[in-house]
């Protein structure tokens, strides 16, 4: 009998339908790509942690039956969540990080991980659902940064039975240790490792978790056989698959060579002192015309203190004299180096004293001369002036410059105008208690004021009450004054009312001065009142 025929007899047929179904759903178990680890990356590079899962049951997937979570542990921390993606959302706990839908939709949820931090570093877990089936993954992260290597000389030049030292620095490699070796390559192509003659310090970490590390080596040639022996700083680090090379070439002389070569040096080294020193000579002993700015200007106002510039630059040798001048009278004269004070403020810098017109209240003379860039002088000029209507109003201010560079001195002018604001006093000519219907005499003197034209205007609080114009009447000291007065018949509601004085003048108009019409006793007032109007009933 054949198996076909067999077979009925053996099993009923819903018992064979079932073995089949159990059959066909254990083959259909979840499953994940073996990952190789630990998978190795460079910091501040991007990379795709693989989780490639298959035999699922449906086929194109349903996302919505999909759940695929990214977890990380260290050997410091606790297993913390990377990335989830929960059938609907993507929830990024690590900042960058991403699996596309399209990949997802391929049975591929591949974590991507932009600019690797050393935080990345880890054992990542790749946890996927395809509902009701679930599989498990695990790979290893391992972070690394390249070493950079430099040398303390790029060639060593030396005589026989000498020694040096050279040094290599590797900077910037994660993590640590990192294996340094010296090697000397001969003529002959000979390679011999030294391990006798160096050094190496003990790593420093970086703020950026990276290390540096020097090693030193000490050269000593024997003969001048050694000339053109290459001698090599060979660094081999996690992050290197073919290691990396700093070389230094050995230029071995005779001592006759050397002593040649040291003469050379030496004779170029005198020659370009020769030089620079010639140079500086010249620049000191060629004269140089200074450049001298105008003096500024300001608004000078009778009494008050101001002071104007004359800046004088670039001139050579050191040797100046400032006279200073009212029209035609010499104020002061000043010399740099007469008044040159021994004592460096800074190092470019000399302050000079003492200052020129000291003896007078009204004109001083302050130079400070510095020097600029070792071969010229500047002097800034400051002319300090307390004007006076009487001396100085339509006076010429003049400043002479006198240097070893000019045939004929420069000279620089300032025409001085001095303005004279007026000055107010109010006064009350009754200076007594006023009633209702008195008359209320008020008198402002205005006096040291120059030119003699004014306008004055009289206020109750906002409102005018009152337009002048004066010529002022002429004082001994030349200055003019005025005396202005206003009549104004007292009201009830002008009790409390501020009465000012304002001037405008030419040049300025001062603070107004003011005076308040002080308040009454309204019973004492409404009773006067009330007796007014009886009286003039009575007399009606």
């Amino acid at each position: 009998m054949g198996i076909t025929q067999f077979l009925p007899h053996m099993f009923p047929l819903k018992t064979g339908i079932i073995i089949f179904s159990l059959i066909s759903v254990l083959a259909a178990n979840l499953q994940i790509h073996r990952i190789e680890s630990p998978i190795e990356a460079l910091l501040g590079h991007d990379i795709v942690l693989p989780c490639h899962f298959y035999d699922y049951k449906t086929s194109p997937l349903d996302l919505t039956k999909v759940s695929v979570r990214w977890t990380m542990k260290t050997s410091e921390t606790k297993e913390e969540r990377v990335y989830f993606f929960d059938g609907t959302n993507h929830i990024p706990n690590r900042t960058g990080s991403y699996i596309p839908d399209s990949r997802l939709m391929e049975g591929y949820g591949g974590l991507h991980l932009p600019n690797l931090q050393f935080s990345d570093e880890g054992e990542y877990t790749c946890n996927v659902i395809v509902t009701p089936d679930k599989a498990t993954s695990k790979v290893t992260l391992q972070i690394s940064a390249k070493p950079i290597c430099s040398l303390s000389d790029s060639r060593m030049e030396m005589n026989p039975n000498t020694e040096r030292s050279v040094s290599c620095y590797v900077n910037g490699y994660h993590p640590n240790p990192v294996k340094i070796q010296w090697v000397k390559y001969s003529k002959a192509s000979f390679r011999s490792e030294l391990d006798s003659q160096t050094c190496t310090t003990v790593p420093v970490l970086s703020q950026d978790g990276t290390y540096n590390v020097t090693n030193v080596l000490s050269v000593k040639p024997m003969s001048t056989e050694e000339d053109g022996d290459r001698y090599s700083c060979e660094i081999t680090h996690r992050s290197l698959k073919h290691g990396l090379t700093c070389s230094v070439i050995l230029s071995v002389a005779t001592e006759e060579e050397y002593n040649n070569i040291l003469w050379i040096s030496v004779g170029i080294g005198a020659t370009v002192v020769f030089i620079l020193v010639a140079v500086v000579l010249y620049f000191y002993c060629i004269k140089a015309s200074p450049i001298v700015s105008e003096i500024t200007k300001e608004d000078f106002l009778h009494s008050e203190k101001k002071t104007v510039k004359c800046s004088i630059f670039s001139f050579r040798p050191y040797d100046l004299t400032i006279k200073l001048y009212l029209n035609t009278t010499e104020i002061c004269s000043w010399n740099s180096k007469k008044n040159k004070n021994k004592t460096q403020k800074n190092n470019n810098e000399l302050e000079l004293v003492p200052q020129c017109g000291e003896d007078r209240t009204d004109l001083r003379l302050d130079p400070i001369i510095t020097r600029d860039k070792i071969l010229f002088f500047n002097c800034i000029c400051d002319i300090h002036i307390t004007p006076m209507f009487s001396i100085h109003d339509g006076a010429v201010l003049t400043v002479e410059i006198q240097h070893a560079s000019l045939q004929f001195p420069i000279y620089k002018y300032l025409a001085l105008s001095v303005q004279t604001p007026p000055i107010l006093d109010l006064t009350d000519k009754e200076k007594r208690p006023y009633k209702v219907g008195e008359q209320l005499d008020l008198e402002c003197r205005i006096h040291s004021f120059f030119p003699k034209s004014i306008k004055v205007l009289w206020y109750k609080d906002t409102e005018i009450i009152s337009k002048q114009t004066f010529k002022g009447e002429t004082k001994e000291n030349g200055l003019y004054y005025v005396m202005s007065s206003v009549r104004h018949i007292i009201k009830k509601e002008d009790f409390g009312k501020t009465f000012r004085c304002h001037v405008k003048h030419k040049f300025t108009s001062p603070e107004p001065v003011c005076w308040v019409l002080e308040k009454k006793d309204e019973a004492s007032s409404d009773s006067s009142e009330i007796k007014q109007e009886n009286s003039n009933g009575n007399q009606q």
